[in-house]
């Protein structure tokens, strides 16, 4: 497993190379959330489209909540979401299902690993 030093970086591990491994810097208690949730995603064996397409539209929410000072999972509300959702205005309703969807995945797997008491998007 590779750890990036920017929240950007994608890195392909040299042990087999069609395998890259999506991980963000890990700045904050927020970034160290994601990472572990796209551990477990990678524990599932999901595919590598899944992969990118988890780290894409989190990074999206990443950087919308470090925008607005949110570094802790703790930190983010239904308000927040909400505004945040807001930003995809002019995107298809496919796009923003998506990003929805991803985001309540994310917050539904912190409840479950009990980072989060209750998720934001119920």
């Amino acid at each position: 497993m590779l750890w990036l030093n920017t929240v950007e970086s994608v890195s392909t591990m040299t042990e087999d190379p069609q395998f890259i491994s999506y991980r963000f810097a890990s700045n904050s208690e927020l970034e160290q959330t994601a990472n572990l949730f796209l551990l477990d995603c990678e524990a599932r064996n999901l595919s590598a489209a899944s992969l990118r397409y988890y780290w894409q539209r989190l990074r999206l929410l990443l950087t919308f909540l470090e925008s607005q000072h949110v570094t802790a999972p703790g930190a983010i509300t239904p308000a927040l979401l909400r505004a945040y959702f807001l930003t995809f205005k002019g995107k298809s309703p496919h796009y923003l299902h998506g990003a929805a969807r991803v985001a309540k995945t994310f917050l539904n797997f912190l409840v479950r690993e009990e980072l989060l008491k209750d998720s934001p998007m119920r």
